[in-house]
Parts: C-alpha cells; sequence; structure tokens
C-alpha cells in the first residue's frame, strides 16, 4: 500500500512536470527529469521522498 502511494505521489508530480514543464518523462523506465536542475528522478532513488519538491536541487514543482 505503501509503495503505491509513493508511485503514485511520483507519478503525478511526473505528469505534472511533462504538461506544465515539458519535462522528459519515462514512464516505462520510471523516471522524470527536474525541470529546473535536468536530473532524473527515479522513484526507487528517493523512496521516503513526498515529491513537492525536487530531492536534488530543491525546485518546488508547484511554485508558478
Amino acid at each position: 500500500e505503501r509503495g503505491f502511494q509513493k508511485m503514485k505521489a511520483w507519478y503525478d508530480m511526473a505528469r505534472k512536470c511533462e504538461e506544465d514543464y515539458g519535462s522528459q518523462v519515462d514512464y516505462e523506465e520510471g523516471f522524470f527529469v527536474c525541470p529546473e536542475c535536468g536530473e532524473p528522478l527515479l522513484v526507487e532513488d528517493w523512496p521516503k521522498h513526498n515529491w513537492d519538491i525536487c530531492p536534488i536541487c530543491g525546485f518546488e514543482f508547484f511554485s508558478e
């Protein structure tokens, strides 16, 4: 259950970044690219992350 919630949070943020920022997303490989720092973000690399911000650069995905 918890793993599903983390995957859904990652998936939702990947879709948002793809739609709002044009970020590259690979749903099959399980990564999306942060629109600020350009780093690929894999859900399995950040299992305890909340996905409101980039775990690398701190970019707030919901800031407009």
